[in-house]
């Protein structure tokens, strides 16, 4: 076994929870999008029927796991290049949500990918049930596919965005797009947005004489986002973009010329954990491309990343 072999069979499994639905194929299809060959994708279908298995009588319990498990096997197989490595599990739970977030911690997970609701229109993200629960406290950052990702036989990101405003949160986000992008060998495209304010004509003074209090910040976010560039490996294919408008809409314009879309969690709440906050829950539901959003970090990492 070649060293590569090695780290890539230490590596953390990618979680792709599904249902049998069709945002199960595109979920399935962007887990292996963001996949290097060889990692692997852990298979999850939580099933409701655990309650039942003491009322189903003559192995009717077991029938419906087994034509579960067949159903979702099927599906990976229709979905999936046949040499990425896969393992199926079935997991019985009352909330898929809570079963996924769970396993993610006891495997070790790099990342979740799930579809987003049937009620979504193509090309477009809407968050269903599961992804929303998913977001209010995955422990590894969270995927959704928009619905009809799968059918558009998507190949690995070639762009990745990344949503920059200089907090931590984003900092920290920027680390997990920028080593997607070394693993995937795609371009990073690093943005911030800057959102006049009201008054923002007003004049302050500083080193370089007056000037209105919005130029003041669009040329703080303008250095950050120039800073940050030039923190990443030498060798990534790095562009930044300044854009000027209220934060989610400009982002999801910004989408449609991405292949993937990371955002860092900044919902209150636990460190380490997934929360989103409204810039962040409007890309996932109006997006026009896959988004990530990734946990919060708690000081430690922002310490030994500094």
């Amino acid at each position: 076994m070649s060293r590569d072999d090695a780290a890539r069979d230490d590596a953390p499994p990618v979680i792709v929870g599904v249902d049998g639905s069709d945002r199960s194929r595109d979920a399935l299809a962007l887990a292996q999008a963001l996949t290097e060959p060889g990692r692997r994708l852990l298979i999850v279908y939580v099933h409701p029927f655990g309650e039942l298995a003491s009322l189903l009588k003559d192995g009717r319990y077991e029938d419906l796991v087994r034509e579960a498990a067949e159903s979702v096997a099927r599906q990976a197989h229709e979905v999936l290049d046949p040499r990425t490595e896969r393992e199926l599990r079935i997991v019985s739970g009352r909330s898929p949500a809570a079963a996924l977030q769970q396993l993610a911690l006891e495997t070790d997970a790099g990342l979740i990918a799930v579809g987003s609701s049937e009620r979504s229109g193509m090309g477009r993200v809407l968050a269903g049930s599961v992804a929303e629960a998913l977001l209010s406290g995955a422990p590894v950052p969270v995927a959704v596919a928009p619905g009809g990702y799968a059918a558009a036989r998507p190949e690995p990101p070639g762009v990745i965005g990344c949503a920059f405003d200089a907090s931590i949160e984003a900092r920290h986000a920027l680390e997990f797009a920028a080593d997607l992008a070394r693993r995937l060998s795609a371009g990073i495209r690093i943005i911030g947005v800057h959102q006049p304010v009201i008054f923002g004509s007003a004049s302050v003074s500083g080193s370089f004489g007056y000037r209105s209090a919005n130029e003041a910040l669009r040329g703080v976010l303008g250095a950050a986002l120039d800073e940050a560039s030039r923190e990443l490996d030498p060798h990534a294919h790095a562009a930044t973009v300044l854009l000027d408008g209220p934060a989610a809409p400009t982002l999801i314009a910004q989408s449609a010329e991405l292949d993937l879309l990371v955002a860092g969690s900044r919902g209150y709440g636990p460190v380490r954990r997934v929360l989103v906050g409204s810039v962040s829950r409007a890309l996932v539901r109006e997006a026009a491309c896959p988004v990530v959003v990734v946990p919060r970090p708690d000081h430690s990492d922002s310490e030994a990343s500094s």
